[in-house]
């Protein structure tokens, strides 16, 4: 995963190679030639990341691992430009399941609000969004495919549910 931050500077999320090393770090870069390891996980096998538009500082990160429907093995944010990084707690469905139900090495992607760094996305099948600055996610989607991207003004989200219910 690629993303570029407010100031510009590059950030990679790294997910193993074809003999399973690699993955679970988070580089970040200001000029795209030099890089830094500002996290990583060895758990992880794959890293999603999402920058906040509005403020530099504000990096979000998941990672797949973990197994069966529990495969999300790390959910962080950093608040200072990824020095310290702090656990969020990983959504669940009403199933008690993370919202990736096993496919996190596919299903995964987070998104911040443009104009509201605590607001996030994280989907994968289903589609969760944060009320209160991370300390809850609640579920707004449920057997969802989502496709979620940022537009020129702000974050546009294309769903295509699997169920006809959508939960608020």
């Amino acid at each position: 995963d690629l993303e570029i931050d407010a100031n510009n500077n590059i950030w990679a999320g790294t997910r193993d190679n074809a003999y399973e090393n690699g993955g679970g770090q988070i580089l970040k870069s200001s000029d795209g030639t030099t890089w830094s390891m500002v996290y990583e996980n060895t758990e992880s096998n794959r890293m999603e990341l999402a920058c906040a538009p509005s403020n530099a500082n504000i990096v979000y990160a998941v990672g797949s691992g973990g197994s069966g429907d529990d495969d999300i093995g790390i959910f962080v944010k950093s608040t200072d430009g990824g020095s310290i990084w702090s656990s969020v707690t990983i959504p669940l469905n009403e199933n008690d399941n993370h919202f990736t139900r096993g496919q996190a090495w596919y299903d995964l992607i987070l998104a911040v609000a443009p104009d509201n760094e605590n607001i996030l996305y994280a989907g994968g099948i289903d589609l969760h969004k944060n009320l209160n600055g991370m300390e809850v996610l609640v579920l707004i989607t449920f057997m969802l495919i989502s496709i979620l991207f940022l537009s020129g003004l702000g974050i546009r989200i294309q769903l295509f549910l699997a169920t006809m219910g959508a939960y608020t």
